[in-house]
């Protein structure tokens, strides 16, 4: 295999291996937390995690004020709707039939990856 398509094929098999074990790990934490305080809690970390990761790496980085409305209503629309469907989804079904539809995304990249070099 050319080293060139080696690294990007690794880091697709990590997403989805990482992939997969969140729905494990909602399903186990839904058991405790309701759904939107546990997806409240896990974007709250993340956040936190890429601010400082930002503050490192590029310290003279600032948002833009004008951007803060567009980055909210992403946020809202995109990644909470998401996430409310999805952790309601794997509380009322198993985790592993939660994670098939979402799934198929990574397969499709790979086979496109996989399709480039012929």
């Amino acid at each position: 295999m050319q080293r060139k398509r080696f690294w990007p094929l690794v880091a697709i098999t990590v997403t989805s291996i990482m992939w997969g074990l969140s729905f494990l790990s909602i399903k186990v934490s839904v058991a405790v937390l309701p759904p939107m305080t546990l997806a409240l809690s896990r974007f709250l970390m993340a956040s936190l995690l890429l601010i400082i990761v930002l503050k490192w790496r590029e310290p003279q980085t600032r948002l833009n004020r004008k951007d803060f409305p567009l980055m909210i209503s992403a946020g809202v629309i995109g990644v909470t709707a998401y996430f409310y469907f999805e952790n309601n989804g794997v509380k009322l079904t198993s985790a592993s039939a939660a994670s098939i539809i979402p799934a198929h995304g990574n397969r499709a990249a790979a086979a496109e990856l996989l399709s480039k070099g012929r």
